[in-house]
């Protein structure tokens, strides 16, 4: 089940989304609470109506990160998109995990789901770091869902194993 917390009526939700602009909002997605940010409102005034601009999806480093580590360069951009950040499970600000859901799939699903709980359509994915690793993974697992995706500061290849194991001694 999802449950979105952001304002009293979210119908359309792309709607609420832009009346909540630069809010703090908790989404329940595939069981757990994501933490995400958004800047910029989703709605703008274009020749006298109001009409959707592209959202810009951004996936952070870590694992053991949060979106705020990447946000204050990335915020100029809400001028020419809604930018929406996701802190992964059991990162940041979104809730804790057993490390046994801690897996590209996992992160993967939760994109997705997240995007349709919110009616994100062809979002342009940007991952930065491990972001870029778990936006390789939605792409993969979900061909045609984003609009575009964006590496950036990622690796050619990934040891996940050592890494996991490191946040778990040291919490995330």
């Amino acid at each position: 089940r999802t449950m979105v917390y952001c304002c009293r009526s979210f119908s359309p939700l792309t709607a609420c989304l832009s009346i909540v602009a630069s809010q703090v909002i908790l989404l329940t997605v595939n069981g757990k609470q994501l933490f995400f940010y958004v800047a910029g409102p989703g709605l703008r005034p274009r020749g006298g109506v109001l009409a959707e601009v592209p959202t810009l999806l951004l996936l952070h480093g870590g694992p053991g990160s949060y979106h705020s580590a990447v946000k204050a360069p990335l915020l100029p951009l809400a001028e020419h998109y809604q930018l929406v950040w996701i802190d992964h499970r059991g990162n940041g600000r979104s809730a804790q995990s057993d490390p046994v859901h801690w897996t590209l799939d996992q992160w993967a699903d939760d994109v997705r789901a997240f995007c349709d709980a919110l009616g994100i359509v062809k979002p342009i994915v940007l991952g930065q770091s491990f972001g870029g690793v778990v936006a390789q993974a939605y792409g993969a697992r979900n061909p045609g869902n984003p609009g575009k995706v964006i590496f950036t500061s990622i690796g050619g290849r990934w040891e996940f194993e050592p890494s996991l194991k490191r946040v778990a001694e040291h919490g995330a």
